[in-house]
Protein backbone atom coordinates (compact mmCIF):
# COMPACT_ATOMS: atom_id res chain seq x y z
CA UNK A 1 0.00 0.00 0.00
CA UNK A 2 3.00 1.97 1.09
CA UNK A 3 4.02 2.13 -3.08
CA UNK A 4 0.82 2.62 -3.90
CA UNK A 5 0.56 5.95 -2.65
CA UNK A 6 4.37 6.80 -3.27
CA UNK A 7 3.48 6.66 -6.92
CA UNK A 8 0.14 9.00 -6.39
CA UNK A 9 2.51 11.59 -5.41
CA UNK A 10 5.11 10.69 -7.85
CA UNK A 11 2.64 10.78 -10.83
CA UNK A 12 1.10 14.06 -9.58
CA UNK A 13 4.36 15.42 -10.25
CA UNK A 14 5.57 13.94 -13.06
CA UNK A 15 1.89 13.83 -14.70
CA UNK A 16 0.32 16.62 -13.93
CA UNK A 17 -1.84 18.79 -16.00
CA UNK A 18 -0.39 21.91 -17.87
CA UNK A 19 -1.80 25.29 -17.26
CA UNK A 20 -4.03 26.46 -19.83
CA UNK A 21 -2.51 28.63 -22.38
CA UNK A 22 -3.49 32.44 -21.67
CA UNK A 23 -4.68 34.68 -24.48
CA UNK A 24 -1.91 35.61 -25.63
CA UNK A 25 0.02 32.65 -26.29
CA UNK A 26 -3.32 31.18 -28.14
CA UNK A 27 -3.13 34.24 -30.53
CA UNK A 28 0.55 33.81 -31.28
CA UNK A 29 -0.34 30.27 -31.87
CA UNK A 30 -3.18 31.00 -34.33
CA UNK A 31 -0.85 33.49 -35.91
CA UNK A 32 1.38 31.27 -36.88
CA UNK A 33 -0.40 28.63 -37.83
CA UNK A 34 -2.48 30.92 -40.32
CA UNK A 35 1.61 32.41 -41.85
CA UNK A 36 1.68 28.96 -42.65
CA UNK A 37 -1.35 28.25 -44.83
CA UNK A 38 -0.83 29.22 -48.30
CA UNK A 39 -2.45 32.05 -49.34
CA UNK A 40 -6.34 32.45 -51.42
CA UNK A 41 -6.14 31.52 -54.44
CA UNK A 42 -8.17 32.94 -56.88
CA UNK A 43 -11.71 32.07 -56.92
CA UNK A 44 -11.57 31.32 -61.06
CA UNK A 45 -9.56 28.57 -60.83
CA UNK A 46 -12.78 26.80 -59.81
CA UNK A 47 -14.71 28.33 -62.21
CA UNK A 48 -13.74 26.78 -65.49
CA UNK A 49 -14.06 23.19 -63.71
CA UNK A 50 -17.85 24.09 -62.61
CA UNK A 51 -18.71 25.15 -65.49
CA UNK A 52 -17.94 22.62 -67.76
CA UNK A 53 -19.58 20.11 -65.52
CA UNK A 54 -22.73 22.05 -65.69
CA UNK A 55 -22.31 21.98 -69.36
CA UNK A 56 -21.84 18.64 -70.01
CA UNK A 57 -24.80 17.75 -67.45
CA UNK A 58 -26.75 20.11 -69.65
CA UNK A 59 -26.05 18.84 -72.40
CA UNK A 60 -26.43 14.92 -71.22
CA UNK A 61 -29.84 15.87 -70.26
CA UNK A 62 -31.28 16.50 -73.79
CA UNK A 63 -29.50 13.02 -75.21
CA UNK A 64 -32.69 10.48 -76.03
CA UNK A 65 -33.10 8.14 -73.47
CA UNK A 66 -33.07 4.50 -75.44
CA UNK A 67 -36.12 2.43 -75.41
CA UNK A 68 -36.63 -1.35 -73.78
CA UNK A 69 -39.29 -2.97 -75.77
CA UNK A 70 -39.72 -5.19 -72.29
CA UNK A 71 -39.94 -1.88 -70.24
CA UNK A 72 -42.65 -0.71 -72.18
CA UNK A 73 -44.67 -3.89 -72.46
CA UNK A 74 -44.10 -4.08 -68.26
CA UNK A 75 -45.68 -0.34 -67.86
CA UNK A 76 -48.41 -1.56 -69.96
CA UNK A 77 -48.63 -4.65 -67.61
CA UNK A 78 -50.24 -4.61 -64.26
CA UNK A 79 -47.52 -3.68 -61.38
CA UNK A 80 -47.88 -7.29 -59.67
CA UNK A 81 -47.79 -9.35 -62.96
CA UNK A 82 -44.10 -7.49 -63.84
CA UNK A 83 -42.59 -7.95 -60.45
CA UNK A 84 -43.44 -11.54 -60.50
CA UNK A 85 -41.37 -12.61 -63.89
CA UNK A 86 -38.90 -15.17 -63.67
CA UNK A 87 -36.14 -13.74 -65.68
CA UNK A 88 -35.80 -10.68 -67.24
CA UNK A 89 -36.93 -10.66 -70.82
CA UNK A 90 -39.87 -13.10 -70.66
CA UNK A 91 -42.75 -12.13 -72.82
CA UNK A 92 -45.97 -11.18 -70.50
CA UNK A 93 -48.40 -13.53 -71.15
CA UNK A 94 -51.89 -13.70 -69.53
CA UNK A 95 -52.78 -17.01 -67.54
CA UNK A 96 -56.28 -18.67 -67.68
Amino acid sequence: MDEFKQWRRLSRVLFRRPDPPTRTETEFFVSRVMQRLPSEEPAFRWFAPALAFSFAAFALSFVPVRRDPFLQDAQEAELAEWVSLQEPGLPITEEE
